[in-house]
């Protein structure tokens, strides 16, 4: 049996290859094999090569294999040639409003970097006109398409056996999101969009029957549906994806209950096959406080007026635990949020007036699983023990002989920690290659709590020194 598993395993593991002549007759150790197998489901699914922050190739054999399979960093994305294409041609059938577009591409930009400290008013893309659309679509298009892939990359390492067939894509936009689903996985066959916005829902039909006529890899047109509102959807009909990038926010930014509402009817669509809920929105305050509010919304569908859980379903990424949330239950609210970075099209390069061909998008995000539970952390399953590994929620401090890292804990706790040299080399050389974003599973020497403000409403930036531990036997 381990003969038909493939030579990089192996080599990964220090197992030596048996020739089928030679491989023994007696069963492989079953928990062995589980392992291998899982090993291999991730390799096959992960990027064949891995970046550090520089964006330097560095190769997977020198790295544990927890480090592997908890990579979420995939370095700078670049927008496929028809999705550039299709933008473009947006802009040049706008060439005599270019001084309004441009202006209205920038506006947009500056609103959501003062987003960054204090809550702006944004109108909801349902209320744009055919100008603002297209200055949303020109300027935004790009970030949901960085994002999108960079959260189902994950998802696809994560699940090596989600194969989703049906994909409902309610995001803001012309269905961006759906076309980088069903280039990231096989076998969709229904793709639906919602928008509600008439001149972006044109833009559907035209992207996508401009994509699917160029490219033969791309979505074809004939399984693609379009509505215009929530209640046109199939009432009964659930799907395997629901993806909402930006769904949240332009609903109802400051309406907490309609929010809510969409929330619900959003989780209802999905499958309770293992069906998935995509969330995500800006790395802003809102955004944050927007994706944290539905994370506790639908965790609280999973359990009875006690407290009990009474329905099956779990989070995929990005937090360790399903408990209460650290960051957002304290007094002083800390944005979980990632960075995606992009190289940005000329068009847009062009429009923004900038010298820099890049970008560095921040988001906040949750994954959600329907009809499944989460595993036990003492499995066997290197994939179910990633569920309970810390996620780095900020750059690592990398320095001379020791790495610093701000995790969010499987206990629901929110700690510093240090992997200094002395602790292992093999630990130490993994935590120099880590990066914002993602899993850390192999222990630490050091830690210290980060107060988020309960009591104080300061929170603890200082190093404490504390016994050596691991978390996989503190937790």
């Amino acid at each position: 049996m381990i003969a038909r598993l493939r030579p990089k395993v192996l080599q990964f593991l220090g197992v030596r290859r048996l020739t089928d002549a030679a491989a023994p007759e007696q069963p492989m150790n079953a928990p062995l094999f589980r392992l291998l197998t899982d090993i291999e489901q991730s390799l096959e699914s992960s990027p064949s090569t891995l970046l550090d922050e520089d964006g330097q190739e560095y190769p997977s054999e020198k790295l544990h294999q927890n480090t592997i399979l908890g990579r979420k960093y995939i370095g700078e994305i670049v927008m496929t040639e028809n999705t550039t294409r299709q933008i473009q041609e947006i802009t040049q059938d706008l060439e005599m409003h270019r001084p309004t577009l441009r202006m209205l591409t920038v506006k947009h930009k500056e609103k959501l970097a003062l987003a960054q400290n204090k809550p702006t008013m944004y109108p909801s893309s349902q209320d744009f006109t055919d100008l603002e659309a297209s200055a949303f679509l020109t300027s935004f298009t790009p970030q949901i398409y960085a994002t999108t892939t960079n959260v189902l990359q994950e998802i696809r390492a994560r699940l090596p056996e989600f194969r989703p067939v049906s994909v409902l894509d309610v995001s803001v936009g012309m269905g961006i999101c759906s076309f980088v689903a069903d280039e990231i996985f096989d076998g969709i066959v229904d793709i639906s969009i919602l928008e509600s916005n008439k001149f972006l829902l044109s833009q559907v039909h035209k992207f996508h029957t401009s994509v699917s006529s160029s490219s033969p890899s791309s979505p074809s047109i004939e399984k693609t549906q379009t509505y215009r509102q929530h209640s046109q959807l199939p009432p009964n009909k659930t799907f395997d994806l629901v993806l909402g990038n930006h769904s949240i926010l332009d609903q109802a930014k400051y309406n907490v209950s309609k929010r809510e509402i969409w929330v619900r009817k959003l989780w209802e669509k999905v499958s309770d096959q293992g069906g998935l809920l995509v969330l995500l929105e800006p790395g802003t305050n809102d955004g944050f406080e927007a994706i944290a509010a539905a994370r506790e919304q639908i965790l609280g569908f999973l359990k009875d007026d006690q407290g009990a859980a009474h329905k099956q379903g779990r989070i995929i990424a990005p937090c360790p635990h399903e408990g209460k949330c650290a960051l957002f239950s304290g007094k002083k609210r800390i944005p979980c949020t990632f960075s995606q970075r992009l190289q940005r099209p000329h068009y847009l390069q062009s429009l923004y007036a900038s010298k820099s061909n890049t970008e560095d998008i921040k988001y906040s995000y949750l994954v959600l699983q329907k009809g499944k539970s989460r595993p036990p952390a003492d499995t066997e399953s290197i994939l179910s023990q990633a569920y309970h590994w810390p996620r780095i929620l900020s750059p690592p401090l990398k320095r001379k002989g020791h790495v610093t890292m701000d995790i969010c804990l499987p206990c629901s706790g929110y700690k510093r920690i240090t992997v200094p040299k002395s602790f292992g080399a093999m630990e130490y050389r993994n935590a120099r290659k880590v990066s914002w974003g993602d899993l850390w599973g192999l222990g630490w020497k050091t830690e210290v709590d980060k107060n988020t403000g309960d009591d104080d409403n300061t929170i603890v930036d200082d190093i404490t020194m504390t016994k050596k531990s691991r978390f996989i036997d503190d937790y």
